[in-house]
C-alpha cells in the first residue's frame, strides 16, 4: 500500500500524543509499506525529507500553533490547508488518513479522495461538542465545521469508545500503541523523583492545578514538556517555593522513559484528553498514575479508580498524598497496547477500505 497521513505537526520536530502515534504507526507500516506524512515542515533543506523508511513532506512554513492566549490557531489550519492540496495533488495514493484536529485539513483531503477516487479514512481525536459553546461566535462556527467533519467518510476511527459515542456514527476503535520492546531497555536516570508530568504547558492540561496541590508536601517534582503556560507555571513554582525541574521537550522519547522509570507517580491534572498515551507510558515504566474524573479526560478509562480525583487542587493533594503510600493497581493489560499489535489492526482496515472503494 501507499499511504498517505495528514497532520500540521510532525514528530518528532513537535513533541505531542497525536504526533507520536502518527509517527509509531507509520515507522511499524513503513516496513512493508509506503508511508507519507503530511505537516509543516520544520526542518531545512529539501521539502520532502526520509525519516528511516518514512517520508515526511514539509507542506508549508510552520507557524505557532497556538494564539496569544494559549488556545490553538485558527489562521494556522486556514495557512496548512491553503498548502497541502498543492501538495498532495502530486502523488497517487492508495489510502489516505486525516486527523480530525484542526478539521479544515479533513476537507481538503475529502476532495482529494474524490479526485484520485481513493478511500478517506479520519482518526477522531476527540470531539469537541459541547465544549464549543464556549468559544460563543467562532465556537458556533467550529461545531458547524465538526459537524460537517462527520459527514465526509464511512471510515471513522476513534481511540476510544466514548469518543465513537460521540460521533453518533459508525466507528472502529483503535488505541494508541506504545513500544513495550523499546520502554522495557530504558533505564532509569539516577535521580529520584516524587512526581512527574509529561506533556504540553496549554491551559486544558491543569499543570498549576498540580504545583499548587504538591505545596508544603516537600516532593521533588519534574515537569516535561513545553507550550505557552511554561513561563507561568515556572513563575508559579517560584512563588510556591517547589522544588520544580522544568526540562523543556526532551530530544527522544528514551530520554522520557527514563525520568518516569525514576519516578514514583506520573500526575495528568488534565481536564481534556482524546486518550492519554502518557499513562500507557508510565505503567510500563512502573509509575503509579493520577489523573482527574472530568468528563473529558479519557485517559481516566485507564486508570486505577482509587487514583482519580476531582480536577481541583483539593481533590489532587488528597490523592497524591495516598497514592504516595498505596498500592496501585493496573486494570489494564499493557500487552494490548503493544505497537506491534495495533498496527497490525490498522493494517487489515486500511485494506479492507481499499478493497471496498
Amino acid at each position: 500500500m501507499k499511504i498517505a497521513i495528514v497532520y500540521d505537526a510532525i514528530y518528532p520536530y513537535v513533541k505531542g500524543g497525536a504526533e507520536k502515534r502518527i509517527y509509531d504507526v507509520a515507522k511499524v507500516l513503513s516496513k512493508n509499506h509506503e508511508v507519507h506524512l503530511f505537516g509543516m515542515k520544520y526542518w531545512s533543506g529539501e521539502n520532502i525529507l526520509k525519516s528511516g523508511d518514512i517520508y515526511l513532506h514539509g507542506v508549508c512554513n510552520p507557524i505557532s500553533l497556538y494564539n496569544k492566549n494559549g488556545e490553538r490557531s485558527l489562521v494556522q489550519p486556514i495557512y496548512f490547508s491553503f498548502y497541502l492540496f498543492k501538495t498532495l495533488k502530486k502523488f497517487d495514493f492508495d489510502l489516505i488518513e486525516c486527523q480530525n484536529f484542526p478539521y479544515l485539513p479533513c476537507f481538503v483531503s475529502k476532495f482529494y479522495s474524490i479526485v484520485r477516487k481513493k478511500p478517506l479514512v479520519i482518526m477522531w481525536i476527540e470531539i469537541w461538542k459541547d465544549l464549543w459553546k464556549k468559544r460563543r461566535l467562532l465556537g458556533y462556527l467550529g461545531s458547524m465545521t465538526e459537524k460537517m467533519c462527520f459527514r465526509l467518510t464511512k471510515n471513522n476511527l476513534v481511540l476510544t469508545k466514548e469518543t465513537g459515542e460521540r460521533l453518533g456514527r459508525k466507528f472502529t476503535i483503535f488505541p494508541v500503541g506504545i513500544d513495550l520492546e523499546k520502554i522495557k531497555k530504558c533505564k532509569a536516570i539516577e535521580d529520584k523523583l516524587d512526581i512527574i508530568y509529561v506533556g504540553r504547558l496549554i491551559k486544558d492540561k491543569k499543570v498549576d492545578l498540580l504545583l499548587r496541590a504538591v505545596k508544603d508536601l516537600n516532593l521533588k517534582i519534574c515537569v516535561i514538556g513545553d507550550g505557552p503556560e511554561r513561563n507561568k507555571l515556572i513563575d508559579l513554582a517560584d512563588e510556591l517555593k517547589l522544588d520544580v525541574q522544568f526540562t523543556g521537550f526532551l530530544e527522544s522519547d528514551r530520554e522520557v522513559y527514563s525520568y518516569m522509570k525514576s519516578s514514583k507517580i506520573l500526575v495528568l491534572p488534565s481536564i481534556r484528553e482524546g486518550f492519554g498515551v502518557v499513562v500507557l507510558e508510565g505503567l510500563a515504566c512502573g509509575c503509579k498514575i493520577i489523573t482527574t474524573n472530568h468528563k473529558d479526560n479519557n485517559a481516566k478509562e485507564l486508570v486505577d479508580e482509587n487514583f482519580v480525583c476531582n480536577a481541583s487542587m483539593e481533590g489532587l493533594r488528597e490523592v497524591i498524598k495516598s497514592g504516595l503510600n498505596n498500592r496501585y493497581n493496573n486494570k489494564i493489560k499493557l500487552d494490548e497496547y503493544d505497537i506491534k499489535k495495533v498496527t497490525e489492526k490498522i493494517e487489515k482496515y486500511y485494506q479492507g477500505c481499499i478493497n471496498e472503494n
